[in-house]
């Protein structure tokens, strides 16, 4: 039997399925994308949220398999980082040094989640491969996810990680949050979000302006840096079309919002991007394979040429 998720329709005079294409290796190779999961939500589980994004990756891929692949860079899948028990530590540390590699490599990483703990694994990744260059963040997110490291870290500090370990390296923390829902994050938060000059943009101003206008806003973040890190936390989206995941939204932002700002920032600044991220898919809670699909079409989206 076939475990792998890379399966799907196959047409006699056609080869161009993503199931099709993509080369399974453990070889970083040059200029290509390359998919890297991260099969954790140990995070998830310190932050008390709804476990079961540690079988995030492999759904994500199988709702890739029998989308068409319409980029000329080849396509490779590194696998899976794997969290042993309770070590998410040790997972990150392991996902930060197989995205300097990639990265090193001159590739893109799309990596697969897992819980949001997956971003600090990433920006550790890139620091590897550019310690001083100026690097912006860009989070799809409902969250902050800049709360204290007490009692542990988890899925919900990654960025203050990213904020403390600037502050101690005396480096930039350029940290762009859309999609925000202020319901959910307390005043506390947000009292460190202006502290640190994080800039942000509530679900619903989002959705009650033209994607033109947030655009503007998210070049305008975008202009001075050397390298853009984007992330993209499902539970930014309305539950209807993303269930699968720990903090369902009750309003959330438009997909169609995210997807047209996400076409103009590869459009606009894609010798800047260095990352892609998309987590918190919970096959778990998902319905019909929802947030699945949904994820597997950013990707699919972002990855056009």
């Amino acid at each position: 039997m076939n475990n792998s998720p890379w399966q799907g329709r196959s047409d006699p005079s056609d080869n161009s399925r993503w199931h099709q294409v993509v080369e399974v290796t453990n070889k970083v190779e040059q200029d290509c994308h390359c998919i890297v999961g991260f099969n954790c939500d140990e995070g998830v589980r310190r932050n008390k949220g709804r476990a079961g994004a540690v079988a995030g990756p492999d759904q994500i891929r199988k709702m890739l398999s029998n989308l068409v692949y319409s980029s000329e860079r080849p396509i490779i899948d590194l696998g899976n980082i794997e969290c042993i028990g309770k070590l998410l530590e040790d997972a990150q540390s392991n996902l930060a040094s197989k995205l300097a590699d990639v990265i090193k490599a001159r590739s893109l990483p799309i990596i697969l989640g897992g819980g949001h703990e997956v971003a600090w694994g990433t920006y550790q990744g890139i620091r590897k491969a550019h310690p001083k260059a100026k690097l912006g963040i860009i989070n799809f997110d409902a969250h902050f996810d800049l709360r204290p490291l007490e009692p542990s870290p988890s899925s919900g500090t990654p960025f203050r990680q990213v904020a403390l370990y600037a502050e101690e390296k005396n480096i930039n923390f350029d940290y762009l949050v859309y999609g925000i829902n202020p319901s959910v994050n307390t005043e506390t938060l947000f009292n460190y979000a202006n502290e640190k000059n994080v800039r942000w943009k509530s679900d619903l101003s989002i959705n009650n302006q033209p994607w033109q206008k947030s655009f503007e806003d998210i070049a305008s973040f975008c202009e001075p840096l050397d390298y853009l890190y984007i992330t993209v936390c499902l539970d930014v989206f309305p539950a209807s079309y993303a269930p699968g995941v720990s903090a369902p939204a009750a309003l959330g932002v438009n997909p169609n919002i995210i997807l047209q700002l996400l076409d103009s920032l590869k459009r606009q600044f894609a010798s800047k991007i260095i990352a892609l991220e998309v987590a918190e898919m919970n096959p778990t809670f998902d319905i019909d394979d929802r947030t699945a699909r949904l994820a597997a079409r950013l990707i699919h989206q972002f990855t056009l040429t």
